[in-house]
């Protein structure tokens, strides 16, 4: 997690650690620049998307998808990283 006043480089930052490992083979790396989603469903399609895995209709479906994704990395000893630039956009979901 990286905080800092506008304009102090984190957005270089991110940026500058997706190309770094973007082209390894021992990481899949996902860059969320701007999480303006209505709802946590449309972040975790979003982040699905990122690391180029087939979109579902259901929230289960997605997850479970996702999740077999996280697993077969770990297998293959291969790192996941997720970056989310203006990471304070994104809404917590609502009790309801």
């Amino acid at each position: 997690m990286i905080f800092g006043d506008i304009g102090t480089g984190k957005t270089t930052i991110a940026r500058r650690l997706f190309q770094q490992y973007d082209d390894r083979p021992d990481y899949s790396v996902a860059y969320i620049p701007t999480p303006h989603y209505r709802s946590a469903f449309q972040f975790l399609k979003a982040i699905c998307a990122e690391f180029g895995l087939p979109p579902k209709a259901s929230r289960p479906a997605q997850m479970g998808t996702f999740q077999s994704f996280l697993v077969d990395a770990l297998e293959r000893n291969q790192n996941v990283v997720l970056i989310v630039d203006e990471a304070q956009l994104l809404v917590a979901p609502s009790s309801s």
